[in-house]
């Protein structure tokens, strides 16, 4: 994606990037290999983490780069908003949601509004306002999506401080569109009764093109002591931390801005279709979608109970287990192909047949297109909207909810819960969410066909349950064929697992009611997430079949073997006329 530059700010550091100018004259170049603490995944030691001038990429691809580093943000251009800006008066620990006037990209999702939390972050979550402790070092999930310019335990009570922001359609630093949140003369809890701000005034800059911008006009204590300075995704595990709990980490005039890194955008295709009586291929498309090259490019792919390798006209690789194609470098726009050759176990009985390859490079590379799954057993369409894409409210689903209407949310109107949000589309069904006491439910009626034997749905239950109690139940005509509860292995567990349920018992051609229900406690908070409803339909296996060079190989047609049939019949015929003729001369 190009990115808009910032003129004052960033002095063309990301154009540098995007024009591929050489790595010795780009200041972005030396974070892309191996980095120190700060901006890696790794936890380092000690009670602080003090500050690099640049670092990351994260597993998203976010970078930054500070006002003391060369072509970064410029020092001295904090834009007082406290003038024209709309105050906010926030309590301790308190947050309010505030319309951005613009679509924000964050990590992947796009916001429209954000709260603004008195301990001096930005949450596209809410509800994080409590969390006063800033974490040092930050962990990257139970946060919530998270922008942090000066995470401390902030009171701005205590003597009537205030917060502001403000929507620029020409932004005043730097180019395009932003949105400015201000925290005025904040103090630190408890604060001093005092006007002033024992803390002091900083802003943060979110800008349409996806930019994050720190900056910080001082005051008595603004220093990073206690303090974290940091992006977050919540329950992906991606977070770029500039320092925590630090002395000096900032101070008065200092800037700090997060992008995105140089990204090689690599796709992966697999179509193909299991054949009887021999082997079949899939074929395995990778692209590059840029801007920049690829380096070390591979792709996996584990070989299902159902199928036995071949081979592959690619010179990949076979452990028994996994097979791995080692592509290399692919450059901007380039691309690979291979056929990868299995066959099924037994060859012939059509089998349901579920896989999946993943590509993965050494640069940065958003991850949303980097699996490709084919199976021959597809949705038989018994389940409308599947994955909830018709939002709310829903033609398909009769949704019900205690406290919020409906079960059924997306990123911008709910946050991600502390787990990783919808698992296909842009929608799904969270139940929970709140600690008080909750009912949610979302059901249809669907026909279940003669011969169908399971259905399949995407399970997350991202944050530790809060009640043995709470509980999410899938049911058939009102009889429970699946159940999770507060006790379940899967409470804290960060990322969706397909879950198989056995409803033969239903499988008569008729119509049944298929609902997903909830009721948590209210001593805390529970999440339950569901994606993606499958009743699989029967498999199918209309492949073609090949040789080991992934050559297809000829069989005749019905037709053509009644030809030939017919041929010899005829000759044969012929040559009987032929003998009775001499016979009877």
């Amino acid at each position: 994606m190009k990115r808009q530059i910032f003129t004052r700010v960033l002095i063309c550091a990301l154009a540098v990037l995007v024009a591929g100018v050489a790595a010795a004259d780009d200041p972005f170049a030396r974070l892309i290999p191996e980095q120190p603490v700060k901006g890696d995944a790794a936890t380092p030691p000690g009670p602080g983490v003090a500050p690099d001038a640049t670092g990351g990429p994260d597993a998203f691809g976010y970078i930054y780069i500070d006002s003391d580093e060369a072509g970064g943000p410029a020092s001295g251009q904090f834009f007082d908003i406290s003038g024209t800006g709309t105050s906010v008066a926030l309590a301790d620990d308190g947050d309010l949601s505030v319309p951005l006037g613009m679509t924000f990209p964050f990590y992947g999702a796009n916001f429209t509004s954000v709260f603004i939390v008195s301990n001096g972050h930005l949450s596209f979550d809410g509800g994080t306002s409590g969390v006063f402790t800033n974490e040092c070092p930050i962990s990257g999930t139970a946060l919530g999506n998270l922008i942090a310019p000066y995470w401390d335990d902030l009171d701005p009570a205590d003597d009537g401080a205030l917060a502001y922001y403000e929507y620029f359609a020409a932004c005043p630093v730097g180019a395009g569109d932003c949105f400015i949140a201000q925290w005025e003369e904040f103090d630190f809890f408890p604060g001093d009764g005092a006007p002033g701000g024992s803390a002091g005034t900083f802003q943060v800059l979110l800008y349409s093109s996806g930019d994050i911008l720190f900056q910080y006009e001082g005051g008595p204590g603004l220093d990073g002591s206690s303090a974290t300075i940091a992006i977050n995704q919540d329950g992906a595990g991606n977070s770029l931390q500039y320092g925590c709990d630090s002395p000096g980490q900032v101070g008065a005039g200092d800037a700090i801005l997060f992008g995105t890194a140089p990204t090689g955008d690599l796709a992966i295709t697999k179509t193909g279709e299991p054949a009887l009586g021999g082997a079949f291929a899939y074929t395995i498309d990778v692209v590059n979608n840029g801007p920049e090259d690829q380096t070390g490019v591979v792709v996996t792919d584990t070989i299902p109970a159902e199928l036995v390798f071949v081979s592959d006209d690619c010179g990949g690789s076979f452990d028994g287990t996994d097979w791995t194609w080692d592509i290399g470098n692919l450059a901007n726009g380039a691309s690979a192909t291979c056929q990868l050759i299995v066959e099924l176990v037994d060859n012939g009985t059509c089998v349901t047949v579920s896989n999946t390859a993943t590509v993965v490079g050494d640069t940065a590379d958003p991850t949303g297109n980097n699996t490709s799954t084919t199976s021959n057993g597809s949705a038989s369409g018994a389940v409308a909207d599947p994955s909830f894409e018709l939002g709310t409210p829903n033609a398909a689903w009769v949704e019900t909810s205690t406290n919020f209407g409906t079960p059924l949310c997306d990123v911008g109107g709910c946050g991600v819960g502390g787990g990783t949000g919808p698992f296909d589309g842009a929608w799904w069904a969270w139940f929970g969410g709140i600690a008080a006491p909750e009912t949610g439910s979302v059901s249809q009626d669907i026909v279940i066909s003669n011969g169908t034997t399971d259905m399949t749905f995407w399970l997350e239950v991202p944050i530790a349950c809060a009640s043995p109690a709470d509980f999410m139940t899938l049911s058939i005509d009102s009889i429970p064929v699946f159940t999770v509860d507060g006790t379940s292995p899967l409470c804290g567990t960060v990322g969706y697992t397909q879950q198989t349920v056995d409803i033969s018992t239903f499988a008569d051609g008729g119509m049944h009611n298929l609902a997903f229900v909830s009721t948590i406690t209210g001593v805390g908070t529970t999440n339950f997430f569901v994606d993606l409803v499958d009743v699989p339909s029967a498999p199918s296996c209309d492949g073609v079949v090949v040789d080991g060079g992934g050559n297809v190989i000829e069989v005749p047609t019905l037709d053509q073997v009644g030809l030939a049939i017919l041929a010899l019949m005829l000759v044969g015929g012929a040559a009987v006329t032929l003998r009775r003729r001499r016979f009877d001369s």
